[in-house]
């Protein structure tokens, strides 16, 4: 299935980088403001997702990638 340019963007996405851990902290505790459910779409590879749940949110990511048909 063809999803444009978004694959190969995510490819890219995929191999990583700088760490995000203070970006997830500023995030997560955010989130606790309002709760402890989280709804990440287009998520990626879910690194943020994971750091989120890591640091003890409740977290559903989706990502188009990820979708099989």
């Amino acid at each position: 299935m063809k999803r444009g340019a978004y694959g190969k963007h995510a490819a890219i996405w995929n191999l990583g980088g700088p760490s995000r851990s203070e970006e997830i902290k500023f995030y997560s505790i955010l989130a606790k403001k309002y709760g402890n459910k989280v709804l990440s779409l287009m998520c990626a590879n879910g690194e943020m997702a994971s750091g989120m749940a890591k640091n003890g949110l409740n977290v559903i990511a989706v990502d188009i990638e990820s979708v099989k048909k």
